[in-house]
């Protein structure tokens, strides 16, 4: 373990260990980015919407008052209050609807969180990946440079060709494009960090332990049950399926009588000059089924909603947990090869320090000492990428099993 966890210092020098107990640097920008970003906050204003709306819903069980006053040659006031006694489900239909969408508001945050926190990851293995080719590429040029010397003398003592000196000139060329390409890449990535989490220090640094530890699952079937009972995105798939019940629930009490109690009090008609007060209060029932059997027609389209949104599901479902294998393959595969990719770093340093021996001691071809050299680099490179992919990977599982972050939604006041 101590070869991989000094080249792992080597390759991520922005990384660093962290406290037992204590937060990392990415955990502190998730954080961050929980507490500031705007895609967030306009989650939780579309909460309060909802909770309106929930209370809102409640009054369709108090009395209705209205007034209604004519006027032209002669005039009339009618005062009415109006109380629903049963309405065939309909104001129940209305309430669970208010509050299914205000749970759905809830879930919505939640689901924009784990939005946010994978853009997050993505651009943190980007950055990570990035700053460790950079090193790993910035050690190969350092290596031809310091090749490039040795040339240099040996063409002017004679002992080699010019032909030696192209060929360096080449790798040189290559290996700073590469450089080029992985600094580009790291600045991209630096500014969609500061962009995500709403600073505008110049630092970019992620704090986070070395090596992951192998605290996942070793059976994959327990993280898809935790993550189908706790992913934003399936509990806002179930809840729409129970809201779209409730709206069939709603246009089935069309079929259905609205039973009240009325009190008025009349004063005066417009149909004649009449002047007479008068009070009464007497039982209302009311059907309003529509054109034809437009109910019938708006039920069933209901129904075939509610059917859809559960095949919707399933799919969702499906493509989750596909996204949850990807990434416990990659968190597995990435340990398990870190460990020969270190090998094989010791393993070619010690034959590109052969080479060296051997090729002062004309046993060996310039090729072959360059070549050599490259070898070293690309199984840098093959671990700086081994150990982002594995560092994050973790914390990808995390989020989509619901142990990264508490749910934002259900607290929110």
């Amino acid at each position: 373990m101590k070869p991989i966890f000094y080249l792992f210092l080597v390759f991520f020098p922005f990384l660093e260990v962290s406290a037992d107990n204590q937060p990392t640097g990415l955990e502190n920008l998730i954080s961050r980015v929980l507490e500031t970003h705007p895609k967030l906050k306009a989650s939780k204003m579309q909460i309060n919407a909802s909770k309106n709306g929930v209370e809102a819903a409640k009054w369709g069980y108090y009395p209705s008052p209205s007034v209604d006053v004519g006027t032209g040659k002669n005039h009339s006031t009618l005062a009415r209050l109006e109380q629903p006694l049963w309405a065939g489900g309909r104001i129940d239909a209305t309430y669970d609807m208010s509050l299914s969408r205000q749970h759905e508001a809830e879930v919505t945050l939640d689901e924009s969180a784990y939005t946010l926190i994978e853009t997050l990851l993505k651009v943190c293995q980007t950055l990570a990946q990035a700053r460790g080719r950079i090193t790993a590429l910035e050690d190969g040029q350092h290596q031809l440079k310091t090749f490039g010397d040795l040339l240099d003398r040996r063409i002017d003592a004679g002992v080699s060709s010019l032909a030696d000196r192209e060929l360096i000139k080449s790798r040189i060329a290559q290996i700073n494009t590469d450089l080029t390409v992985a600094k580009t890449s790291e600045a991209t990535a630096c500014s969609q960090l500061r962009l995500i989490t709403n600073q505008s220090d110049t630092s970019c640094e992620i704090d986070a332990p070395t090596i992951p530890e192998s605290t996942i699952e070793a059976s994959i079937e327990p993280m898809i049950e935790k993550m189908r009972h706790s992913h934003p995105s399936i509990l806002k798939s179930e809840i729409q399926i129970q809201t779209a019940i409730h709206q069939k629930e709603k246009d089935q009490a069309a079929l259905w009588p609205t039973l009240s109690v009325r009190a008025e009090y009349q004063k005066g008609s417009v149909y004649n000059d009449s002047n007479m007060e008068q009070s009464l209060v007497y039982l209302s029932m009311q059907m309003n089924p529509g054109s034809g059997l437009s109910a019938l027609s708006t039920i069933e389209a209901s129904e075939a909603n509610v059917q859809q949104l559960r095949f919707n599901k399933l799919t969702l479902e499906q493509d989750l947990t596909d996204a949850l294998l990807r990434d416990y393959d990659d968190y597995h595969s990435s340990l398990s090869r870190v460990q020969g990719s270190t090998l094989a770093i010791n393993a070619s340093q010690n034959v590109l320090e052969s080479y060296s021996r051997l090729f002062l001691a004309g046993k060996r071809q310039w090729l072959d000492l360059v070549n050599s050299s490259k070898e070293v680099t690309q199984n840098k490179l093959s671990l700086s990428d081994l150990l982002a992919t594995a560092y994050i990977a973790k914390y990808r599982l995390k989020l989509k099993t619901g142990e990264l972050i508490s749910p934002l939604g259900a607290t929110h006041e």
